[in-house]
């Protein structure tokens, strides 16, 4: 029995009892891990015992968004989990492609929290959550942090337009992103993702 369950059953083909009483597990996984009870009995009586089966495997991530967006001075926190045994606390942790991150992470139980506070654009990029138990294979999953910010005003010449600085005054906030826009037949890309003043000139 398993966890007062009883695992030889007529069609448990993974469980296999032989003689003698050893019991063989076939293509073991993470849920047969448990408490096995065994009885043995004769014409002397009988007797009981418990056998603890520890399975280890190699860590999973558990679901975690592919893209973060946070407000220019806020705090940003990124949360990583991994479900794996042996569980470390170091197990999980972050890292990030364009800069070296702050020591700013917190392990616990196969969780890695990343706290970025007063962020700004330098930190948007892409983060990569690493989880290693030492069982093979190690995972990962890869987070988008996008910082939204009020950096620049943006004055637009359908003939030869230029970025240039404006005043906080009357202009209206408009969301721009890295798809292009059409404006007054002049052609605007922008490369990352933002909140600026628009002004158009002719």
């Amino acid at each position: 029995m398993k966890n007062g369950e009883a695992v030889i059953t007529d069609d448990a083909e993974r469980f296999k009892l032989h003689d003698g009483g050893a019991l063989m597990v076939v293509n073991v996984t993470s849920s047969d891990a448990g408490d096995y009870y065994v009885m043995l009995s004769n014409e002397e009586g009988q007797q009981e015992g418990i056998i603890k089966l520890i399975v280890n495997y190699s860590p999973k991530i558990q679901q975690i968004p592919r893209e973060v967006f946070v407000d220019r001075g806020a705090t940003a926190v990124l949360v990583c989990s991994a479900d794996a045994y042996p569980v470390r606390d170091d197990m999980v942790h972050w890292e990030v492609e364009e800069f070296e991150l702050p020591p700013n992470q917190v392990y616990h139980q196969g969780t890695s929290t990343l706290t970025l506070p007063k962020v700004d654009r330098s930190l948007s990029g892409t983060y990569i959550c690493n989880a290693d138990n030492g069982i093979a294979p190690p995972a990962k999953a890869i987070v988008h942090l996008f910082v939204r910010c009020v950096s620049a005003s943006l004055s637009i010449d359908t003939q030869n337009y230029h970025a240039s600085p404006l005043s906080r005054s009357s202009h209206r906030y408009t969301s721009l992103t890295t798809s292009t826009r059409l404006l007054h037949q002049g052609m605007v890309r922008v490369v990352y993702l933002c909140f600026a003043r628009l002004r158009v000139s002719q």
